[in-house]
């Protein structure tokens, strides 16, 4: 397979020889090399590498969405021919870079429930009180609702 357009030949290699060195049997955990979404459709990847044997397929995180991010491999063929809802094509982050491992990046966004940056991640976990959802059976904890109504709450004496 030829280099899609939305890699750059350097990110090309990299990808190539992280495959190589997979294949080979190297215990790899490589930073991603490029990250990939779809500006209208919610799905991010982040791959690390490219299988030297079938160069149209990538391993990375993939994001589809849905609130599951996995390690998995994707057809880059297929992601040339993605379009969005508003028929969009698949990009790459032009400002992406990471020194962490794609395992850091896989237990954030797993947390997360989806690709972010590690400092994006880390402000939303804040938010997150940990334990509430451990108690709930790694449900979202629900919150009280609230009355958009301005004025005394029902069945207060201020209501009468």
């Amino acid at each position: 397979m030829a280099r899609p357009h939305f890699l750059t030949e350097e990110q090309w290699n990299l990808l190539l020889a992280n495959g190589k060195r997979s294949v080979a049997g190297d215990d790899l955990d490589p930073a991603p090399v490029v990250k990939l979404f779809t500006p209208d459709a919610g799905a991010t990847w982040l791959l690390t590498e490219v299988d030297p044997d079938d160069e149209d397929i990538a391993f990375g995180l993939c994001d589809l969405g849905l609130g599951c991010p996995e390690l998995g491999s994707v057809r880059l063929s297929e992601l040339l021919s993605m379009r969005g809802r508003f028929g969009l094509p698949v990009e790459r982050d032009l400002w992406f870079k990471s020194d962490k491992p794609i395992s850091v990046h896989a237990d954030l966004a797993r947390q997360a429930g989806r690709i972010c940056d590690s400092d994006q991640a880390g402000r939303h976990l804040e938010f997150l009180d940990m334990n509430k959802i451990q108690e709930t059976g790694g449900r979202w904890p629900r919150r009280k609702r609230r009355s958009i109504v301005p004025g005394p709450k029902p069945g207060s004496s201020e209501a009468s």
